[in-house]
């Protein structure tokens, strides 16, 4: 299991060289994140060429604690916002990052109120009032978003390659179903109860995600709440026990088998036109 040296720290992209160890890690920067579960973070090893980052081919999204385990320096820097480009340097054996610009040292912050705003040096990379307010966009995102809504976001951007607007009712209802089972297995784990909060959560993460309005959402997650002793509701439950093993294959990263078992999901339930 990965080790959670960031806290909520989301998803980043990688280079394929630097997750399977063959390079070390040179490159890091933060540029506009691609999906609500995604920091914005990229990280390159030392060999990775323009052309190989450009193609895609050897780039993988995962959550950003494994760079940090790669490199646990890496925690030092997860707070600089949107703009952010350094290099990890070395000297005497200590491993700093260095801004590319000036090659000044990047100061370490545990936190977006402990970014160095008044050194030139942050002043000269970033355009101060911008990087303030990002940085206090950064701060408030994360402190409103719970660990258990990085992860239902996690879940839903591993299920879902295509733009989300395209989705049927259908699909949209199951996913109601999936996360209030991959909430209840997550919460078994934790040896919680699940609360009205969490049911909130779950709506709120999917008027987010999907565009949905409050009303619809909240109506999708009790229908499951409603039904889920009752054994005339066959598919439904089927959902919840699958959201339940979609949460077991999150945490082994067993990213193939949630992204095959949605699609034969998917496909089963429009062949039974379950609404």
């Amino acid at each position: 299991m990965t080790k959670e040296l960031i806290s909520n720290g989301g998803n980043c992209l990688a280079s394929a060289a630097l997750l399977e160890g063959k390079q070390p890690l040179l490159w890091a920067f933060r540029e506009k994140s691609l999906m609500p579960s995604d920091s914005g973070w990229r990280f390159f090893a030392a060999t990775d060429t323009q052309t190989e980052i450009m193609d895609g081919k050897s780039i993988l999204l995962v959550d950003i604690n494994k760079i940090a385990e790669l490199e646990p320096i890496v925690a030092s820097i997860y707070w600089y916002p949107e703009g952010a480009d350094f290099q990890l340097a070395s000297k005497d054996g200590n491993k700093y990052f260095v801004y590319n610009d000036t090659f000044e040292r990047v100061l370490p912050a545990v936190n977006a109120k402990d970014l160095p705003f008044e050194t030139k040096a942050f002043q000269n990379h970033f355009e101060l009032l911008a990087a303030q307010e990002e940085a206090k966009g950064f701060e408030h995102e994360v402190l409103q978003m719970s660990a258990e809504q990085v992860d239902m976001l996690k879940l839903l951007d591993l299920m879902h390659v295509q733009d989300t607007d395209q989705l049927s009712t259908t699909e949209i209802f199951m996913n109601a179903g999936l996360l209030l089972g991959f909430v209840g297995a997550r919460n078994q784990a934790f040896h919680i109860d699940l609360n009205q909060n969490q049911v909130q959560d779950i709506a709120r993460t999917m008027v987010d995600y999907f565009n949905l309005d409050v009303e619809t959402a909240t109506a999708y997650v009790h229908h499951y709440l409603t039904i889920k002793h009752d054994g005339r509701a066959i598919a439904e439950q089927q959902l919840l026990m699958y959201g339940n093993k979609m949460y077991e294959w999150v945490l082994e990263d067993n990213f193939l088998a949630i992204k095959n078992e949605y699609a034969n999901l998917l496909m089963h339930h429009r062949k039974a036109n379950m609404l």
